[in-house]
């Protein structure tokens, strides 16, 4: 199938929710754990979305670049948030693209203010984090398309072992596989893993690249499930 097949086939496209950007997990009111996340990956998909005509669900973390105009914008800044939002408007899209880097732990309290630097050193309990992906996964209808992201560090075998592993968990469709290198950068090493269907890459691509590969799959899945919103 032909980039651009599905709309216009179809007559109307899809309707696609895109997490993009990081978390912010508040510490006291200056300080915060996140992560590099640039936002870069999950915006270029909303951008490529809204290209081919269909209908773009962003939900977006703190980030300094301004989002595609034409998507509906929901703003976060922590991990419950993201799932709040996600809960609230995954059941209503056809698919679902993963691109937001979540923070795994948060403070277990937040303080208000600032936290005063002593000469002591400073002690934080982190608690995990709800599981986005997976809980969102655990909604998913069989018609929906679910795609992932693994930044592993691991060597290939095995970041592609965890890969796989975490797609079955997350009951995902699809998986981008790429490393650290990839935050913040135009471009990356990826490889793609489609549920059933194994590996291919690794490649170079550019993140419109990547957006496109991901978009290209999203349309053909959901012509072959009649996904329809």
């Amino acid at each position: 199938m032909r980039i651009g097949d599905f709309v216009s086939r179809k007559g109307c496209g899809l309707r696609i929710l895109v997490t993009a950007g990081p978390t912010c997990e508040d510490i006291d009111d200056v300080r915060c754990i996140t992560n590099r996340s640039s936002g870069r990956m999950g915006l270029a998909v909303v951008a490529e979305a809204l290209r081919r005509g269909h209908e773009v669900d962003l939900v977006l973390g703190p980030v300094e670049i301004a989002p595609p105009a034409g998507a509906r914008v929901t703003r976060i800044r922590n991990a419950r948030d993201l799932l709040a939002a996600c809960q609230r408007l995954f059941p209503g899209c056809d698919a679902l693209v993963a691109a937001a880097a979540v923070a795994d732990y948060r403070p277990a309290r937040r303080t208000a203010g600032k936290i005063k630097k002593s000469g002591d050193g400073l002690t934080l309990r982190l608690v995990p984090n709800p599981d986005v992906a997976a809980l969102l996964g655990g909604m998913k209808r069989p018609e929906q398309t679910v795609v992932g992201f693994a930044l592993e560090t691991a060597a290939s075998t095995q970041a592609r072992a965890n890969a796989e592993a975490k797609m079955a968990a997350k009951r995902q469709d699809f998986a981008v596989l790429n490393s650290p290198a990839a935050l913040g950068a135009g471009e990356a090493e990826v490889s793609f893993l489609t549920a059933g269907g194994g590996w291919t890459g690794p490649e170079k691509l550019g993140k419109d690249a990547i957006a496109a590969r991901i978009l290209d799959f999203v349309e053909k899945r959901a012509a072959g499930t009649g996904s329809k919103s």
